[in-house]
């Protein structure tokens, strides 16, 4: 069972609805300061001109491949989820703790990019876990002395790595947990002076003069960031589900000190998705009409807070490639050629620069949305072309039949569009290496640590996944992950066996938004179990087990998806 979308369960709740408009109205805050020109300290950090990013782990090589033909993308994003105080942060998918951050800095250095983190911890740590109801959820953790405590230990890790780093780098930080905080009947009274947030109480020692409030936690987070990183860009995220009032929700945003960007999203699941799994299936199309009403919303909030708007997480796929035929990987929508079709003729870009818009981020937010890469591994596709698509062939194995690379690359050939209002002294290219990318080669740095598996296992490792499933046997969670990503899990049965352990052990996982290798720690771990990575296959097997050198170990038996590829090098996760 596929777990629902945090902010599409809010925008179902009448109740949220209905108050959307009174508990935010009914904040007692001083007026909203004048909006201040579309310039500041952000845009002296960016492109002069608006950008086009997209969803990009480490080692990814669409991006370097792209480039070459001219899509010269200006920001790469990357989840840092996994809860704060589980066995499955961020922080351990590298080591020494918090080197992964490090290592992807570099890396979008050598790409020319600017790194995006989208920091998702609060609703993945414990006591919560990601069980149960969302907006709950976030409020015990956000509550527990010490759940907090290690947030901010964790949130003060990435934000040295990015001061070590010393480039630029964008803070998304928690998209859905300020729309809770906005609107939401368990954050009553939706005041943010008044949502009680364990800060001092925290005991963390960088917090001891703030309050214990929604307003003192954003307080801090700048803190932090002025102390270790000062050219990061933090994100705040504006979530319209349950249609909340720009102005109430500027007035929200000003008790919580100065922000440097205002992160929405259009929506994260491709229409077609959406109609095929039955998700808002009577609005999952947007008319000239939604897109209009969605703007002008954003930009009346750009207009009240002065802040710079970057719309995130937009869907992938297109009704111009025949690739794009509504089957899994491969749904139509219509956002992407909303912007990109026709550039410059077609204006939406211009038109959405003039309500506060600098830039797009694309991505999918969810298994079986449309990607641009080969997620499917099904090469070159050109199926007979369905009703309302445009059948247009591909040349590339993307999912999405090539569109976001060739619009991407026309996008920045015909003329990025540039932005008006820029603070003096702002670079047309950012901080970025992008003009040695261009010229020569790029500024050396640090070489990243090697990773301990090889780059196709880290990457499929490091994929967004979701599970809800619960008591079920641990052999069927992993046939789950192995049919829903395509790879190969085996289990050691003679080790599990030997341990009096079993692999039909029930467990419930139950987690949105993590990567496929924090969920199988965590769904392992339920069984007293571990995994290895052996070759391009995962064997799940005991502790114990996992510590014995790869000559030693017996063939373990496969499970979901048949063999695919010899287990060679060993690796303990």
């Amino acid at each position: 069972m596929a777990a629902t979308c945090p902010r599409k369960s809010a925008c179902r709740s009448v109740a949220i609805a209905a108050l959307c408009g009174l508990l935010c109205w009914g904040l007692r805050v001083p007026p909203t300061p004048a909006a201040e020109p579309l310039a500041g300290r952000a845009l002296r950090e960016l492109p002069a001109h608006f950008m086009l990013g997209v969803t990009s782990g480490p080692g990814d090589r669409w991006v370097a491949e792209v480039q070459a033909q001219g899509a010269r993308f200006d920001v790469r994003y990357q989840y840092f989820c996994g809860g704060v105080n589980t066995d499955h942060p961020w922080r351990s998918w590298n080591q020494p703790p918090g080197q992964f951050a490090a290592n992807y800095f570099q890396e979008c250095d050598r790409l020319g990019t600017i790194p995006c983190a989208t920091y998702y911890q609060m609703y993945q740590s414990l006591p919560c876990g990601a069980n149960g109801d969302e907006a709950q959820g976030n409020k015990r953790n956000c509550e527990t002395p010490a759940t907090m405590r290690a947030y901010f230990d964790d949130l003060k890790l990435l934000l040295q790595k990015a001061g070590e780093y010393g480039k630029p780098v964008i803070l998304h930080h928690e998209p859905d947990l300020w729309g809770y905080m906005c609107i939401n009947p368990a954050f009553a009274p939706n005041d943010p002076d008044r949502i009680r947030v364990a800060v001092r109480s925290s005991g963390f020692a960088e917090a001891a003069k703030l309050e214990d409030t929604a307003a003192g936690f954003a307080r801090c987070i700048i803190a932090l960031r002025d102390r270790y990183a000062p050219r990061v860009l933090l994100a705040w995220h504006a979530s319209k589900w349950g249609s909340p009032n720009p102005r109430a929700m500027a007035a929200f945003l000003a008790r919580c000190g100065r922000w440097d960007l205002l992160f929405t999203d259009p929506s994260d699941r491709d229409s077609g998705w959406k109609m095929a799994h039955g998700q808002n299936a009577a609005d999952a199309w947007w008319t000239e009409r939604t897109f209009a009403e969605f703007r002008d919303w954003s930009g009346e909030l750009h207009r009240q807070t002065g802040l710079p708007l970057v719309a995130w997480q937009i869907p992938m796929g297109n009704t111009i490639m025949a690739a794009c035929n509504n089957t899994d990987g491969h749904y139509m929508d219509n956002r992407a050629e909303y912007f990109l079709e026709g550039y410059p003729a077609n204006k939406h870009i211009a038109e959405w620069a003039a309500q506060g818009y600098i830039g797009l981020l694309f991505g999918g937010g969810t298994g079986g949305c449309t990607d641009v890469r080969d997620s499917k591994k099904d090469g070159v596709t050109n199926p007979p072309r369905i009703a309302g698509n445009k059948g247009e062939r591909s040349q590339f194995a993307d999912d999405d039949g090539g569109y976001l690379r060739l619009r991407g690359a026309n996008y920045y050939a015909k003329k990025p569009l540039p932005l008006r209002g820029r603070p003096a002294g702002s670079s047309a290219k950012g901080s970025t290496a992008k003009d040695t990318i261009a010229n020569g080669p790029a500024a050396k740095g640090p070489a990243p640590r090697p990773p301990a598996i090889s780059e196709k296992m880290q990457q499929l490792l490091l994929a967004q996944t979701e599970i809800d499933l619960a008591d079920t046997p641990l052999r069927e969670v992993a046939a789950y992950f192995a049919d829903r990503h395509q790879i190969e899990i085996r289990f050691d049965e003679k080790a599990i066996r030997d341990a009096g352990l079993t692999a039909d052990a029930p467990v419930t996982v139950q987690l949105k938004r993590t990567t496929l290798r924090s969920a199988l720690r965590l769904a392992v771990s339920k069984a007293k179990l571990a995994y290895v990575v052996e070759g391009d296959a995962i064997v799940i097997t005991t502790p114990e087990a996992a510590k014995t050198p790869p000559s030693a170990k017996v063939p373990a038996k496969p499970t979901g998806r048949a063999p695919h590829g010899k287990a060679q090098d060993t690796a303990a996760e």
